[in-house]
């Protein structure tokens, strides 16, 4: 009984660490961007960075969610989750690829309205 209340509340911790992980984080990278796009840093090396970031946080939001979610009967979470995690979110290289690629886009997104932003204001 009190293994079972153990449990529930460090999964409660869990789930809040992980939230706070990916809210923070996850904001984090994306004000970034924006804040490139505003000074004018460099195009291509902020979007190279920005798209491996936002790569290596899905991965590793990824491998977090792995672990802390409950597992079917009979099945134990691997040893290795960062492996796990890059398995279960890309099956080959090429969409781990594509993945970065997407990320990018993404980041030159959010660089294209960090200059906005700055056009406006300046």
């Amino acid at each position: 009984m009190e293994s079972e209340n153990l449990n529930q509340d460090s999964a409660k911790h869990s789930i809040r660490a992980f939230l706070l992980y990916v809210f923070i984080v996850g904001i984090a990278i994306l004000i970034l961007q924006v804040y490139w796009g505003y000074i004018g840093a460099p195009f291509f090396i902020s979007i190279l960075l920005g798209g491996l970031a936002q790569t290596l946080f899905r991965i590793s939001k990824r491998m977090w969610m792995n672990i802390i979610k409950p597992s079917p009967e009979g099945e134990k979470h691997s040893t290795f989750p960062l492996m796990q995690a890059v398995v279960g979110l890309t099956p080959s290289y090429k969409l781990l690829i594509l993945l970065f690629l997407l990320m990018s886009i993404v980041s030159a997104f959010w660089y294209a309205v960090g200059m906005g932003l700055h056009w406006v204001f300046h």
